[in-house]
C-alpha cells in the first residue's frame, strides 16, 4: 500500500485539475469569470509547486518542449494584443483564460505519465463526466421546472449550453472506448467501459447538435488508425453504435416534444427508459465479446485474412458512396446550393418539414458571425484587433440582433482577434503534438498507442466542434481539450531521454516570480468583477457601499469600463445624475463603447436635454446599429420622451435578448 501511495504521489496535481475541471461543469462549464478564474489560479499554484517540487520547468520531450513554447507564445501574444485592442479589458480576459489552459497543459507535461497513470486519469475523468451527465438526466426527471433543462427546444445539462452539453461528453467516450479494448484492464471493466461509453453517446444525442454528429464521425477515423489492436477496437465500437441505435430516436423526440409544444417530461422519461435498454443492451454484447476473446484466440492467419476482409469492406463502402454521389451529382449540388442559400440568409428561415433539428433547412447566425470575422481578418492581418475583441469588432457589424462574444469558429476567431501571429502559433503547438505522436507511434507498445489515440481524439474532436461552436469559453471542455494532448505527447517519448534539470536560481527564484506575476495578473481582473457584481447587487439596498465597491473594482482593473459602468449605475439609483453622468464620461474614456453612450442619453432626457440626448444616441447607434434597446431609445428620445433611465434598463434586462444562456 506504501509502494502504492508513493508511485501516485506525483500525479497528486493532476489529481487537482481534473477535479477543478469537473467542478465546473455544472456552474455552466466555467463559462463566467467567478467559475473560470479561482480555477486558473489553483491551476497556476499548481504549477509553481510542481515546478519547484520537481526540480524542472520544461518537459523531457523536443515535440513537447516545442508544443509548450509554441502554446506559451501564442498566450504571450494575446497579453502583447492588449496595446492594440479596442477593448483592452476583453483583451486581458482573454489572455488570462489561456494562461489557464496554458497553465493546464504546461503542468501534465512535467508529470512522469505512463500507461496505468494515463489510464487512471482517462478512466477518472470519463467517469466523472457520465456522473455528471447522469446526475443532470435523473435531475430533470423529478424537476417541476424544465427550463433549466431545456431552454429554447433544446437539451442544455449539464453545462448550461446545448452545443457543449453535447460535446462534452462526446470527448469523454473516447477514453472510455479506449479502456475497454486495452487488455490488461479487468474484465468486468471493460465491460463497464463499454456501456459508459454507450451511455455517453447516448446522452450527447439529446441536445440533437449538428455539429456533434459530424465530428464524432470524423475523429472515428483518427481514433481507430492511431490506436493498435484494431479488431478488438473496431469491436467494441461496433457495440457502442450498436447499442446507441436504439436510444437516438428518443434521445432525438425530446427536442421533436419541445419544438411541437409538447409535454417535455414524458418526452425525456421515454428517453431515459431506452437510454437503460441501450446501455443494457451494449453491457450484454461487452461481455459476450469479452468472454469470446478470452476462450478464442484466432490465429494469425484469421487475423489476417480478417484485416484484409475489412480493409476491402471499407474500400467497397467508400468506393460505393463515391458511385451513389456521381450519379446523384445533379441533385447533391442543388440540394448543397439550396441549403447554402438558406444558411447565410439574413433572415431568419424556420422549416416546419421536419421534427429532427438535424434535418431542418433553417438559417444560421453563424454566416454572419464567419464574414464578420473574416472582414476584421481582412482589415487587420498581422496582428489582428486584439485577444477577445470579436465582439467589440462584431456589434456594429453584425447583420443579427443578438450580440456574439466569439466567432463561432475557433480558427476565425484567433484570426480576427490575432491576425496571421496569432494563427500560425496555435497551429504550430497543434503540429507539434501531432508529429510528435505520429513520429513515436511505431516503437510503442499497443497499450500505448490505444491510450494516446484517446487523448488525441478528445482534443481533435473539441477543435472539430470548436469550429463551428463557442466550446473554447467553456473552460470544462477546453482545459481537457488542450491537458490530454499534452499527455499523449509525454506517453510518446522517448523513455531513455534523461530529463534536464533547470538551474537551482531558475527553480528557486525565477519560477516563483513568474508564479506570482501569473497569479496577479489573474487575481486582480477577478476581484474587479467580484466587487462590480457586488456593487450592481447591493445598489438599492446599500447604495454608499455599493459605490465604495465600485471605486475599489475600477483601481483593481483600470483596463476595464465595468466598474465605472457600476458605479453610473449606482449613481442613478441615488438620485445623483451628475455622478453617474461622470462615471460614464470616464467609462468612454476606457473602452469607446456603445452602453454609456446610451446611459448618457437617457440621462439627458430624463432633464428634458434633448439635443444632447439625440448626440449620445445617435453615437449608441452608431457603434451598435441593431440593437432593439438603441432603437427603441432612439425612437423614443427623437419623440421628446422624457425617460427614466432605471425604468428603462430593467425594462431592457427583461428582454429576451438579454436573458438568452451566455448571450452567445
Amino acid at each position: 500500500m506504501t509502494g502504492r501511495l508513493a508511485s501516485a504521489g506525483p500525479f497528486a496535481p493532476a489529481l487537482g485539475l481534473v477535479l477543478v475541471w469537473i467542478a465546473w461543469i455544472p456552474f455552466d462549464g466555467g463559462f463566467y469569470p467567478g467559475a473560470w478564474y479561482p480555477g486558473a489560479m489553483f491551476a497556476v499554484a499548481l504549477l509553481a509547486v510542481t515546478i519547484l517540487a520537481g526540480g524542472r520547468a520544461a518537459p523531457t520531450s523536443t515535440y513537447a518542449r516545442i508544443a509548450l513554447g509554441a502554446l506559451a507564445a501564442f498566450v504571450a501574444w494575446n497579453y502583447v494584443s492588449i496595446l492594440w485592442a479596442g477593448s483592452r479589458a476583453s483583451a486581458l480576459a482573454a489572455s488570462d483564460q489561456l494562461l489557464l489552459y496554458l497553465a493546464a497543459g504546461w503542468l501534465v507535461l512535467l508529470l512522469p505519465w505512463r500507461s496505468r497513470s494515463t489510464a487512471v486519469l482517462l478512466g477518472g475523468w470519463s467517469a466523472a463526466v457520465l456522473v455528471m451527465c447522469a446526475a443532470a438526466l435523473i435531475a430533470s426527471l423529478g424537476a417541476s421546472d424544465l427550463s433549466r433543462y431545456v431552454f429554447e427546444n433544446r437539451w442544455q445539462q449539464p453545462t448550461g449550453y446545448a452545443n457543449s452539453a453535447a460535446a462534452l461528453p462526446s470527448m469523454a467516450v473516447w477514453p472510455a472506448i479506449a479502456l475497454a479494448t486495452l487488455r490488461p484492464v479487468p474484465r468486468l471493466v471493460q465491460v463497464a467501459a463499454v456501456a459508459a461509453a454507450t451511455f455517453l453517446v447516448d446522452f450527447s444525442m439529446l441536445p440533437e447538435s449538428r455539429a456533434q454528429l459530424v465530428v464524432l464521425v470524423l475523429v472515428l477515423p483518427v481514433f481507430v488508425l492511431l490506436s493498435s489492436d484494431r479488431t478488438r477496437l473496431l469491436a467494441r465500437v461496433a457495440i457502442v453504435a450498436a447499442g446507441a441505435a436504439i436510444a437516438i430516436g428518443p434521445a432525438f423526440g425530446v427536442f421533436d416534444a419541445a419544438d411541437a409544444h409538447r409535454p417535455i417530461l414524458p418526452a425525456i422519461e421515454h428517453a431515459a427508459r431506452w437510454m437503460v435498454v441501450s446501455v443494457a443492451v451494449a453491457a450484454v454484447c461487452g461481455w459476450v465479446a469479452v468472454e469470446i476473446e478470452r476462450r478464442w484466440r484466432p490465429r494469425a492467419e484469421v487475423v489476417r485474412v480478417a484485416r484484409l476482409v475489412a480493409r476491402a469492406a471499407a474500400l467497397a463502402m467508400v468506393g460505393g458512396v463515391l458511385v451513389v454521389a456521381a450519379a446523384n451529382a445533379g441533385s447533391i449540388s442543388h440540394y448543397v446550393s439550396q441549403r447554402w442559400h438558406t444558411f447565410k440568409s439574413p433572415t431568419s428561415v424556420a422549416d416546419t418539414s421536419h421534427s429532427l433539428r438535424i434535418a431542418k433547412d433553417s438559417s444560421d447566425k453563424r454566416y454572419d458571425y464567419w464574414r464578420v470575422a473574416l472582414d476584421v481578418f481582412r482589415s487587420s492581418p498581422v496582428g489582428g484587433v486584439g485577444g477577445g475583441n470579436y465582439e467589440y469588432a462584431y456589434t456594429p457589424r453584425r447583420h443579427h440582433a443578438k450580440h456574439s462574444r466569439s466567432a463561432h469558429d475557433i480558427w476565425l476567431r484567433t484570426l480576427s482577434e490575432t491576425g496571421i501571429v496569432g494563427g500560425a502559433l496555435l497551429l504550430a503547438a497543434i503540429a507539434a503534438v501531432l508529429v510528435g505522436v505520429l513520429r513515436a507511434r511505431r516503437r510503442l507498445s499497443g497499450e500505448r498507442r490505444i491510450l494516446i489515440a484517446a487523448c488525441v481524439a478528445a482534443g481533435a474532436y473539441f477543435l472539430g466542434h470548436a469550429s463551428f461552436d463557442w466550446l473554447e469559453l467553456m473552460p470544462a471542455l477546453g482545459a481537457p481539450a488542450v491537458a490530454l494532448p499534452f499527455v499523449a505527447l509525454v506517453l510518446a517519448g522517448d523513455p531513455a531521454e534523461p530529463p534536464r534539470e533547470t538551474r537551482a536560481v531558475v527553480r528557486r527564484m525565477a519560477a516563483p516570480a513568474v508564479a506570482v506575476i501569473a497569479l496577479l495578473a489573474l487575481l486582480m481582473p477577478f476581484l474587479s468583477t467580484e466587487y462590480v457584481n457586488a456593487a450592481l447587487a447591493g445598489a438599492r439596498r446599500h447604495p454608499a457601499r455599493a459605490e465604495s465597491e465600485a471605486k475599489r473594482a475600477a483601481w483593481l482593473n483600470p483596463l476595464s469600463p465595468d466598474p465605472q459602468y457600476a458605479e453610473g449605475v449606482v449613481a442613478m439609483s441615488r438620485g445623483r445624475n451628475r455622478a453617474a453622468a461622470s462615471a460614464f464620461r470616464r467609462a468612454l474614456a476606457i473602452e469607446r463603447n456603445w452602453y454609456p453612450h446610451l446611459q448618457l442619453a437617457l440621462l439627458a432626457a430624463q432633464a428634458r436635454r434633448f439635443a444632447a440626448a439625440r448626440a449620445q444616441i445617435a453615437m449608441a447607434r452608431r457603434l451598435d446599429p441593431l440593437d432593439p434597446v438603441v432603437i427603441d431609445a432612439t425612437e423614443l428620445i427623437r419623440k421628446g420622451r422624457r425617460l427614466d433611465p432605471i425604468a428603462f434598463d430593467r425594462r431592457v434586462l427583461n428582454q429576451p435578448l438579454y436573458r438568452s444562456q451566455h448571450s452567445q
